[in-house]
């Protein structure tokens, strides 16, 4: 075997040779070795290419992740769907889905539902809106879905929250 940064020659191994068989084994054994260093080195360049495009895929699907994540954040309040994200990324719906859910562990619906309804909270602790109008404010055309939404994501209707948090 023979170390990359290594100088190998010829010369020593066809002095060495007495006939001209040892002469053909030497240079079989001399080149079966630099196949084999040589081959040892691509796997090893291959391995290494493989890994950076494997770095580089994955921050790529972070960036995007995070993308998404902004995006939501600033238009909550629109009616998102799969088939809006995949018109607005470029990528299939399940997909970002996917990418979302692996660095967020909620799909973006899902974050969107329940980025709404903590805004919904905030809006109804304050007093200064009536539960239909927070409904509408974060893009609820109905305010009895948003009820129901709010009652399977809070743990209570809108209005047992307003109760609770001391607004009558």
């Amino acid at each position: 075997r023979f170390n990359k940064d290594e100088t190998v020659s010829v010369s020593p191994i066809m002095m060495q040779a007495k006939t001209y068989k040892q002469l053909q084994e030497n240079l079989v054994m001399f080149y079966t070795g630099i196949t084999r260093s040589a081959n040892s080195i691509l796997s090893e360049q291959k391995k290494n290419i493989s890994q950076d495009s494997k770095n580089d895929n994955l921050l790529k699907m972070c960036r995007l992740a995070e993308n998404m994540k902004d995006y939501l954040d600033e238009n909550f309040r629109i009616n998102i769907t799969n088939q809006f994200l995949a018109e607005r990324f470029g990528f299939v719906g399940s997909y970002l889905g996917s990418i979302f859910k692996s660095y967020y562990e909620v799909t973006p619906i899902e974050y969107v539902v329940q980025k709404r309804m903590e805004e919904g909270k905030k809006l109804l602790e304050t007093g200064e809106m009536k539960i239909k109008e927070v409904a509408a404010w974060l893009g609820y055309e109905d305010s009895l879905y948003f009820s129901k939404v709010f009652k399977r994501v809070i743990g209570m209707s809108p209005k047992d929250y307003v109760n609770k948090s001391g607004r009558n």
